[in-house]
């Protein structure tokens, strides 16, 4: 069966059943949590594929990697996984899981990646702006990223603008090089 398929599926049964048990918040950031840690650590996913480690050991490591405090929903669907053997799935799951949360909620997640950090006002008219032009809520992840030297980059819905110094100075570096393309 389709990888894409599956996961959704099993996103999609756990979302309903979050939404039974009133859970669907707490999952939602036990799951953004485990979506870093399964990014960030490479080495997590290929222990969780090793066949030697037990049963056991896969889920102790699944419950440290959602945080603290996980609840029984998280801890049962983790167990569903590695009694199934869908680790490898893991984390389309968890990604279909979460966009499922951001549908339901009306939410959006946006990526800013700026020079400098944004200050509290800026960020304010940002999300007052995006939420007014989207109609959803807005969850914003803001990274720093000195090499931009100004201006911003912005992610979201498949979407992006690029407004940064780095991205303008090179465009005149291309026109300067290749004046036929002008």
């Amino acid at each position: 069966m389709d990888m894409g398929i599956l996961s959704a599926r099993y996103a999609k049964a756990l979302f309903a059943q979050a939404q039974e048990e009133g859970c669907e918040k707490e999952l939602y950031l036990h799951f953004q949590r485990l979506a870093i840690q399964l990014r960030q650590e490479s080495a997590l996913q290929m222990v969780l594929s090793n066949p030697v480690l037990s049963t056991k050991q896969k889920l102790h490591l699944l419950l440290i990697a959602g945080g603290e405090q996980v609840g029984g929903l998280y801890r049962r669907f983790m167990e569903v996984v590695i009694a199934h053997h869908r680790e490898a799935l893991l984390p389309f799951m968890v990604q279909s899981y979460l966009m499922r949360y951001r549908k339901a909620q009306r939410l959006m997640r946006v990526e800013m990646e700026s020079a400098t950090p944004l200050n509290a006002a800026t960020r304010r008219r940002l999300i007052e702006q995006l939420t007014a032009t989207s109609g959803n809520q807005i969850e914003l992840h803001e990274q720093v990223n000195p090499e931009l030297i100004g201006g911003f980059r912005l992610r979201m819905e498949g979407k992006r603008i690029d407004a940064s110094f780095a991205r303008q100075l090179a465009e005149i570096r291309e026109q300067w090089l290749n004046p036929s393309h002008a």
